[in-house]
């Protein structure tokens, strides 16, 4: 087998692996902010910010990446393109943990299983990423049956529709953008750190100027508060290693994982509605996923198969 080839293959193999392990820590976050409930959202999000940066802090001390950050940040353009998707990240990480105060978890859901149909538009429109036909049918399912719970739900889900779009735009540009997996989000949390502990220090000393109630944080807040840092950190280290190695179509449908277990826990753990329609559009949904899944495997395997024959 040439060399080239067998590495791309375990590249893009690893690039899958590691995808499927950030959307399954993902999933879990509705467990560790349900936990918090009683804190306000945009707390929770500046202090997820100030414990990954703290996360990370060590980690590349022990990577002694710092010329590689410092390359980044003396290029402008890159640099432009780290506080376009800092400032992505964190409307998605706002918009996610409201709706899990607010019990709104079968949104956020559907928000997720949008994205990846967000994340295939974008990465045929943008980055010419041709679809097999079997891919072609998975999305017009899944666009459907996303077309279907819309209507049923009566509402314009704005909840959903930002969620999807932050995150589809966020795993664009990191897609686009020239930046290690590590430096990239060390430098996305140092420029949320300024605002992020600005906040926490007027919410500590000033709280009727921020319009919310103080609220007492005690040690087993802190713990949680603390744990967010690594539970935020790490699946987005997972998946932007993942994103640069695999398609934007692949890290689109298998996001799939994470909204549907946020759904089980929505419904079975967190007694969130659901009825029998919802249902039969989410079996659409399941459906569409199949496909995709099948044919990745099938093509996945005929390409080794040509390798080893090569």
């Amino acid at each position: 087998m040439n060399a080239s080839v067998a590495y791309h293959q375990s590249q893009a193999f690893r690039g899958l692996v590691a995808l499927i392990l950030a959307y399954l820590l993902w999933s879990f976050g509705v467990v560790l902010f349900k936990l918090l409930d009683g804190v306000p959202a945009i707390d929770i999000v500046a202090h997820r910010v100030v414990w990954s940066f703290l996360f990370l802090l060590p980690v590349m001390i022990f990577a002694s990446r710092w010329h590689s950050c410092y390359a980044v940040l003396t290029t402008p353009k890159l640099l432009g393109g780290l506080i376009i998707t800092s400032l992505l990240i964190s409307i998605n990480w706002l918009v996610f943990v409201w709706s899990i105060e607010t019990d709104r978890v079968v949104q956020s859901s559907l928000g997720y299983y949008i994205n990846p149909l967000v994340s295939v538009l974008l990465g045929v429109m943008v980055l010419s990423e041709r679809l097999r036909v079997a891919q072609i049918i998975s999305l017009l399912l899944a666009t459907m049956s996303v077309g279907a719970m819309l209507l049923l739900l009566g509402v314009v889900p704005w909840i959903s529709m930002a969620l999807a779009v932050s995150f589809a735009l966020y795993g664009l540009l990191r897609k686009m953008i020239a930046v290690n997996h590590l430096d990239g989000l060390f430098i996305e949390t140092a420029l949320l750190l300024p605002i992020a502990l600005g906040w926490l220090l007027l919410r500590s000393n000033a709280p009727e100027m921020t319009g919310l109630p103080p609220v007492d944080v005690g040690l087993r807040e802190w713990m949680l508060l603390a744990l967010g840092g690594p539970a935020t950190a790490i699946p987005l280290l997972l998946f932007t290693y993942g994103v640069r190695r695999r398609s934007l179509t692949v890290a689109g449908f298998t996001q799939y994982i994470n909204p549907t277990l946020q759904l089980l826990l929505a419904v079975f753990v967190y007694a969130e509605a659901f009825g029998g329609s919802h249902l039969l559009v989410f079996a659409g949904i399941w459906m569409a996923l199949a496909i995709f899944l099948f044919d990745l495997i099938w093509h996945e395997k005929e390409r080794a198969r040509e390798i080893e024959g090569s």
